[in-house]
């Protein structure tokens, strides 16, 4: 194809009496260069202020209007260019398209001989925990990435570095879950044998912790539970012996209340020596009748006052006033 051969005059723009110009331009900021603005002259300055700005914009106008006339030739140019290659274009984006769907269908084919190769690979037995074969899809982001031309023959065959590549990413990944089971396993039994939820512990390891810091974490954490738990019982224990005391110290208040509010003295039970009183009368036959019943109660231990004492015998009225009279000289 010949080349486009196109003749064009370079823009050129004159300017009258330009020297004129620029020196009123520079008389014009000469004469406000000085200009001070004081609560006085605020009114006047705003006034400059528009004028000056009033020219700014004529000018930038006038610019403006410049540059639409001198890019007339150039517009109507390109427009006409456009036009006329639109076949071309059109033509060139078949064929893009069709390059991008080949382009497509080869990095689908390699995908599919890479993900093949992979799962061949997981099903080795060694390979697996606890008999399970790994998911392939977990390596979707790294097989899409190997999914280049370096990576294959002329004749779609993996290259040996490539098939290297697959069976090291395999073995990482094995290596790493079977690490995750075995810290799994532990993390749970340390964290189950004393009391804790295992969960935030396989996050921490999971995040890239060692296995034997987050064990000793374990530990710590239940040192610390431990250590709460025993302060909250002693706490408790405190309380209920606070509250013992003061219960029985309201109680001991209450009773000396009553004790001070009585105004008798307590109560002082009197014992009875003689709890149990007989009184009776008894006729005697005869007066040693009598004095034998007083000899036997005194020898008995009892005691007895005699309140009055009859005699239906003047004889024996005469004798006992005698027995007095003697009893009476003999203590004189």
């Amino acid at each position: 194809m010949n080349e486009l051969s196109v003749k064009f005059i370079p823009a050129s723009i004159e300017l009258v009496q330009q020297k004129e110009f620029e020196q009123q331009i520079i008389d014009i900021a000469n004469k406000y260069s000085n200009l001070v603005v004081t609560q006085e002259t605020l009114k006047e300055s705003r006034e400059t202020r528009a004028e000056l700005n009033g020219v700014i914009k004529d000018l930038e106008s006038k610019r403006k209007q410049v540059k639409a006339h001198i890019n007339e030739p150039y517009e109507a140019f390109a427009g006409w260019l456009k036009q006329a290659t639109l076949s071309l274009t059109d033509t060139i984006s078949k064929i893009d398209a069709g390059i991008k769907e080949c382009e497509r269908n080869t990095r689908e084919l390699r995908l599919q001989i890479l993900t093949a190769n992979l799962e061949k690979i997981c099903e080795d037995k060694e390979l697996q925990i606890n008999g399970k074969v790994m998911d392939s899809r977990i390596f979707d982001a790294e097989l899409s990435k190997m999914a280049l031309a370096v990576n294959f023959t002329k004749d779609m065959n993996l290259t040996k570095v490539a098939r290297e590549k697959l069976q090291e990413l395999v073995e990482v990944e094995f290596n790493a879950k079977k690490e995750l089971a075995l810290a799994t396993d532990s993390i749970n039994t340390v964290a189950f044998s004393v009391n804790l939820e295992p969960r935030p512990y396989l996050q921490l390891f999971v995040q890239g912790k060692p296995i034997a810091e987050v064990l000793v974490m374990i530990q710590k954490d239940a040192q610390a539970k431990d250590e709460r738990r025993r302060l909250a019982e002693q706490i408790q224990i405190e309380k209920a012996e606070k509250a013992k005391q003061a219960e029985l110290a309201k109680q001991e208040a209450t009773r000396q209340a009553k004790v001070m509010s009585s105004a008798e003295p307590p109560h002082q039970k009197v014992i009875d020596p003689y709890p149990a009183q007989l009184i009776f009368s008894i006729d005697f036959e005869t007066v040693a009748q009598k004095d034998f019943f007083k000899s036997v109660m005194e020898d008995n231990g009892f005691e007895y006052v005699v309140k009055s004492f009859e005699s239906r015998n003047p004889e024996y009225l005469k004798v006992l006033e005698q027995k007095k009279a003697q009893e009476n000289n003999s203590v004189a």
